[in-house]
């Protein structure tokens, strides 16, 4: 997608992109370009060149497990779609993945990788949503996806002030995320003037 800034001297932008595939399921490859557009000089618009391809891959650094299931620890809010991949160090074509016990179904990547889409996951508890898989030799690997509850935008906002120095303000925050007991940060509020 674009992304729009104005650009002073000497500034520098950095650029963060989440694949929808986890990036220790294959080799990714991503490259960049950039826009010139400003509204007063419009015949000065013009697009950069395609940046280098940059090529992400941690496929060799995973160590020698056979089985290994990815992503790890992720969070997403409820209804959220969400790509898991099992990598088996052996050729197989007959990893079973379950959530909550029940199977799902997927595809194959390539002979060693194997890919499942969960589509509007749900909220099922506090302590997250179990996904396992299961390679040959009842070889079994599982992760953790953590799922909160939609995150509401606070309601019925006010502040008030006794001495014109120290705000005091209060609101409702809406039904809480499910997640506060867990190591992901809890919510928190920015109030900006």
């Amino acid at each position: 997608r674009n992304y729009s800034t104005t650009v002073r001297w000497n500034q520098v932008l950095h650029w963060s992109w989440e694949s929808e595939l986890p990036l220790e399921c294959a080799t990714h490859f991503v490259r960049i370009r950039s826009r010139v557009d400003d509204a007063k000089f419009p015949e000065l618009s013009f697009w950069s060149n395609w940046s280098s391809w940059e090529e992400v891959s941690v496929q060799n650094s995973l160590g020698q497990d056979t089985l290994l299931v990815f992503p790890k620890d992720k969070l997403v809010e409820e209804g959220s779609n969400v790509t898991i991949c099992a990598i088996s160090r052996s050729n197989q074509n007959n990893i079973s993945c379950y959530l909550e016990g029940e199977q799902i179904h997927g595809g194959q990547l390539n002979p060693y990788v194997s890919t499942f889409h969960l589509k509007n996951v749900p909220f099922i508890r506090e302590r997250g949503t179990n996904i396992f898989c299961k390679g040959n030799q009842d070889n079994i690997k599982g992760i953790v996806l953590f799922v909160s509850k939609i995150l509401e935008e606070p309601k019925d906002f006010s502040c008030e002030t006794q001495d014109a120095k120290t705000l005091s303000c209060t609101w409702d925050p809406g039904s809480d995320t499910g997640l506060a007991w867990s190591k992901q940060p809890s919510q928190s509020y920015t109030l900006f003037e």
